[in-house]
């Protein structure tokens, strides 16, 4: 999936969506929704984040992908991308945990940093 956004292939990245999808950014972004909903709310949001602010679109570098023992995936990320009106280097780490239905995303829950994430992940093991 993030081979997929990262060649800006939105129509494909959409059909690997559950049409129930909802995505918690976990970071404070004021001019974006805390979650978003929907295959056409992520169209919006993708727009919005992924595309607009940027020289080119940003950028997810996976750095490690794994998958939880409830079968959901967590995955290290660095997001890197240049600032079209400030030139601005991003590159800074985040992550997501995303849980699957019927083989496609359903939800992803991002977090500002790798130990954030790492600590969801093992908090949220089934007993």
């Amino acid at each position: 999936m993030y081979a997929v956004m990262n060649r800006g292939e939105v129509d494909h990245f959409l059909e690997l969506v559950h049409p129930d999808y909802e995505f918690y950014r976990g970071v404070r972004v004021p001019s974006i929704p805390s979650v978003v909903r929907g295959r056409e709310g992520l169209r919006a949001w993708i727009s919005q984040w992924y595309e607009e602010p940027w020289e080119e679109q940003l950028q997810m570098d996976v750095d490690h992908l794994e998958q939880l023992e409830d079968g959901r995936v967590l995955a290290l990320l660095t997001l890197r991308a240049t600032g079209r009106e400030s030139g601005v280097q991003v590159d800074t780490e985040y992550g997501h945990i995303s849980t699957f239905r019927d083989d496609l995303c359903i939800r992803v829950d991002g977090f500002p940093s790798w130990r954030r994430t790492r600590e969801a992940g093992v908090a949220d093991r089934p007993d």
